[in-house]
Order: structure tokens, then C-alpha cells, then sequence
């Protein structure tokens, strides 16, 4: 029987591999793991699947979603006859890294400039994807969120480096300027985001609590996130 964290035995997906060779591992989950597969000459991605729910419900969706740009193909699925060891294998297109991250996706606004940079180029390489591409568009949303919604024209003059005063507090002012750094060796980590001065201040326990005792006090019945919290939400995801 397949273990919680084991990896998948050839007995485990034995009809599997009547029709497929499998490769190389690429990744694992408590669903199950994904292996590379290969079936002549092409080749492709399997999800080894160690409960039938779940492996159901993940392939009823691909197969619904196959006409859906940036959505992976879905190819079948192969049905394991032992449920108890791997349920199944969903057969999926092997996305091409280069091929994937060399098209754009998102809302203009809140691209970086090194994205902007090279949107439209053709004959080179847009495969590149950091996580200052990810503090950029976080902080424009932080930058949106403490300074009321603001257009795109200004966000412009952001990525040229123009950056506006009048915040009220030096803190946020230097958190947003790190964020919002033009040039990549200033821009600050995430965890640098998480660890600032104005961050810790106002999302810690005692800054929340306060913050509902206010709101209580006003009468406001409705509890909705501070921009704060939503900043941080938003960076421990990305």
C-alpha cells in the first residue's frame, strides 16, 4: 500500500505504465506526486493520484477548462485497477518553462518596469520571473491602498522613478519606496516587507485589538481588513 510520503512504487501505477514509461520526479503534495511521462516520442506530465475524490474532481475541471489560455492541457486519464495502492493518473501537457513565462499576463498597471521593459520585444528571452517583480506589484497595491486608488498615469511616473512625498509618516513613505525602488538592487525582499518597522507596528496584536476597540466604540458593525493587513496577507502569499 502507498505510503503518505513514499514515493509511488511501479506497482503502485502498473496500468499506468502499460502505456507510458515514467521519468523523472517533479514534484510531490499530499494528493499525491507528479512524475514526468513518456509515450514514444512525446512526453508529458502525470499527477499520481492516491485518492479517487480527489482525482475525480481534478480531472472533471481540466477536462472542462482544456480550451482556457495559461490553463495546462489535460490529455486522460488512467485509471489504476488496485484503489488502494495510486487511484489514477491524470496525463497532462509538460509545460515548456521558456514557453510559458515568455507570454504576458495581468493587469498593465501593476507591472514592473523590468517587465515593461521588455514586453513586445521580439528575439529575446522574456522567460524571467523574480520576486521583485512580486514586491512591485504589492507595492503598488499598497501604494494604492494608503493613498486612495489612483490611476494609471500615475503609477507611470512611479516606474520612472518619480516618487511622490506627502505620506504622513516617514515610515510608510520608506516602505513604499522600497518597494516601489525602479532599480532591482534597491528594491527590498519580501521578507523585508514582513519585517519593516511600519508592518510590525501596526499588524501586531496590540495595534489589531485597538483597532477593534475603536471600531466598536464608532459603532462599526461591519469588520473589514485595514489596508495594513491586507498588505501583509498579500505579501506572505506572494
Amino acid at each position: 500500500m502507498a505510503r503518505d510520503t513514499g514515493e509511488l512504487s511501479e506497482d503502485d501505477c502498473s496500468e499506468l505504465l502499460k502505456f507510458y514509461m515514467r521519468g523523472k520526479q517533479l514534484g510531490c503534495g499530499g494528493q499525491g506526486q507528479v512524475f514526468m511521462i513518456h509515450n514514444g516520442r512525446n512526453t508529458y506530465a502525470g499527477k499520481l493520484f492516491r485518492s479517487g475524490s480527489d482525482a475525480e474532481r481534478e480531472a472533471r475541471l481540466m477536462s472542462k477548462l482544456h480550451a482556457c489560455p495559461g490553463v495546462v492541457s489535460f490529455k486522460g486519464f488512467v485509471r489504476e485497477r488496485d484503489g488502494a495502492k495510486c487511484y489514477g493518473t491524470i496525463v497532462m501537457e509538460l509545460c515548456d518553462l521558456h514557453r510559458e513565462m515568455s507570454k504576458y499576463c495581468g493587469t498593465e498597471k501593476y507591472m514592473a518596469p523590468e517587465v515593461m521593459a521588455t514586453k513586445g520585444r521580439k528575439g529575446e528571452s522574456q522567460s524571467f520571473y523574480t520576486a521583485a517583480i512580486d514586491v512591485w506589484g504589492l507595492g503598488v497595491i499598497a501604494y494604492e491602498l494608503l493613498r486612495s486608488y489612483k490611476s494609471r498615469m500615475e503609477i507611470d511616473f512611479l516606474r520612472a522613478g518619480a516618487f511622490p512625498t506627502g505620506f504622513g509618516s516617514d515610515q510608510v513613505e520608506d516602505l513604499l519606496q522600497g518597494m516601489l525602488a525602479v532599480e532591482l538592487s534597491k528594491r527590498v525582499t519580501l521578507d523585508r516587507v514582513l519585517a519593516h518597522p511600519w508592518i510590525m507596528k501596526h499588524c501586531s496584536r496590540s495595534s489589531k485589538s485597538e483597532t477593534v476597540t475603536r471600531s466598536r466604540c464608532c459603532g462599526v458593525k461591519r469588520s473589514l481588513p485595514s489596508g495594513s493587513d491586507l498588505i501583509v496577507k498579500k505579501a506572505r502569499a506572494a
